[in-house]
Formats: structure tokens, C-alpha cells, sequence
């Protein structure tokens, strides 16, 4: 059984093409497939315990998500944060990711929404061609004019 994250029978709008934003390339096509194919072998356990945490108990907005002994509280995070975050994200939804701008009191927190779903987001080369230039200016401190201020979209 593949526990591949991006199945070949999902809807078009899940594909692979639509997700790299790369419609016609089918060498492209090809590699993710191959990446794809290539799952992380977590340990059932953890992921479960993990993903109940996260997505049903909601520990890492309620500030008691254990990491590494002790409870990770967005709210004590002081470095300037990006959030990227896709408009029809799948996995990840965009009132979730926005929500981090209110979580994140103890700094500031630039936000910028792209079109697409969850995959989109690291591997679309729109987004890439796009969103992670400005991020990259940003984490230079260019964007804006200050570090953590909201790059336009």
C-alpha cells in the first residue's frame, strides 16, 4: 500500500501538474511522481500522537504542544515570522495559517496568501518564481524596508 501523499486517482485540482504549476511538462510530472513515491517511513505511533495533537487537540495554538520537554508556546516566539500560506491549502487551512499573526504576540508577523493548494507552496514554480523571492528579501531585511513587515502580494 502507498502511503504517497499526492495519489494519481485524486481530482484534477489535486494533481500533480496543478500542484507545480507546470502544466504540459511532463518531465516534470515525471520527477515528482518519482519524489513522490519516495514516503517518509514515520513510526505509527508518533504519527498519531502527533497528528491528534496538532490537528484535534490543537496543542500548538493552546501553547502545550510538548518539544523537547517542555511546552512550545507560539506566543514566547520573538523572532520576525513568515507565513506562507496557500488560498485553497488542503491540509493546512488559511484561517489556521492567519491565525499565527494573533499567536505570535511577542513579535511580528508578515503574512502573504498564495494562490494554490499545500503543494504549491514549496514546489509551484509560480510560487517559487514569486513568493520565495520576496521571502528571501525579506529575510534580508529588504522587503518593506524592515524586517517582519508584510511584503505586498
Amino acid at each position: 500500500m502507498s502511503l504517497a501523499l499526492w495519489s494519481q486517482r485524486m481530482d484534477d485540482e489535486y494533481s500533480a501538474e496543478a500542484a507545480l504549476q507546470c502544466a504540459g511538462d511532463s518531465a516534470l510530472n515525471e520527477r515528482f511522481a518519482a519524489w513522490n513515491a519516495r514516503t517518509v517511513d514515520l513510526p505509527g505511533a508518533y504519527f498519531l500522537e502527533v497528528t491528534e495533537w496538532l490537528f484535534r487537540e490543537n496543542r500548538l495554538a493552546r501553547g502545550c504542544f510538548p518539544a523537547l520537554g517542555r511546552p512550545a508556546r507560539l506566543s514566547d516566539i520573538e523572532a520576525p515570522t513568515f507565513v506562507l500560506a496557500a488560498a485553497d491549502d488542503e491540509i493546512v487551512a488559511l484561517p489556521q495559517a492567519l491565525a499565527a499573526k494573533s499567536l505570535c504576540r511577542a513579535t511580528s508577523v508578515a503574512v502573504r496568501v498564495e494562490p494554490g493548494r499545500h503543494l504549491s507552496l514549496f514546489m509551484g514554480q509560480r510560487t517559487l518564481g514569486g513568493a520565495w523571492r520576496v521571502i528571501a528579501r525579506w529575510l534580508k531585511g529588504e522587503a518593506g524596508g524592515a524586517l517582519g513587515r508584510a511584503p505586498a502580494a
